[in-house]
């Protein structure tokens, strides 16, 4: 890290594949602290299928993307986690459009 670059190398990832790690609630609950901090603002593609995420970790998740930090994100993977409707709430909520002030 240098001044000009906080984060090194981290802050310069577009693609992070975390495919089967088993990350569960409590590591997406850390890993979206890394992401509300801005750490990974150029992550254009995530791959976070089948690492038995539950609603909890998805909540935590979905609040770091409100925060705006993955902006330049166009390419999200969740499929086999354990989400239930809550959890698609939280998404949904996550994503909704605000009416700009």
């Amino acid at each position: 890290p240098t001044p000009e670059n906080p984060m090194g190398a981290l802050g310069n990832v577009e693609y992070l594949s975390l495919e089967g790690n088993q990350i569960g609630d409590e590591g997406m609950a850390a890993f979206s602290a890394v992401i509300s901090s801005g750490a990974l603002d150029r992550l254009t593609r995530l791959e976070l299928q089948y690492n038995q995420i539950g609603n909890d970790g998805m909540k935590a998740f979905f609040a770091a993307l409100g925060s705006g930090t993955l902006g330049a994100l166009t390419k999200l993977q969740l499929a086999g986690n354990l989400v239930s409707d809550a959890g698609i709430s939280a998404f949904c909520a996550a994503i909704k459009p605000t009416p700009e002030n």
